[in-house]
């Protein structure tokens, strides 16, 4: 991947772990006809910039929060999607939760002025959800009730 994402007017913005965000491409409406309408939704009346973040892939590294929302407002977004993949990391053994991390990150984007969409973390099951159904019917029906409720 190339070590630049492109921004408005085609502008370059400096990315060398682009393989870690993928930032959409966006238009600001500010002086356009965009502006002679009220917003749909009063609380949010820009263009949504952002792109999913998955954060828990990358917390072992010292600073990488910082670089990453540092990243994120240097090309002007203002909103990611966090949470999806985050199911092993929020539930690592069965009943045990750990919410500290999130917490965490949902600070310190609140605090770089970036708002979150929070996800239903059930994008990917953890293994130990994998691993309790293999060849058990009642565990079976246990796994799909525990994915259900974080479906829900």
């Amino acid at each position: 991947m190339p070590a630049w994402v492109a921004v408005t007017g085609g502008e370059r913005v400096e990315n060398p772990n682009c393989e870690r965000i993928t930032f959409f491409v966006f238009m600001r409406h500010k002086g356009t006809d965009m502006d002679k309408h009220l917003p749909i939704n009063p609380a949010a009346p820009w263009l949504l910039h952002g792109a999913d973040y998955n954060p828990e892939q990358w917390l072992h590294v010292p600073g990488i929060l910082e670089q990453d929302i540092a990243m994120m407002q240097q090309a002007g977004c203002n909103i990611m999607s966090v949470g999806i993949f985050s199911w092993s990391a929020l539930e690592p053994a069965e009943g045990e939760f750990t919410f500290g991390w999130m917490d965490n990150v949902l600070d310190t984007l609140h605090a770089g002025g970036i708002s979150v969409f929070l996800a239903t973390p059930s994008g990917g099951k953890p293994a130990w959800l994998a691993g309790a159904i293999s060849g058990n019917p009642a565990r079976q029906r246990s796994a799909r009730q525990s994915a259900a409720r974080w479906a829900a």
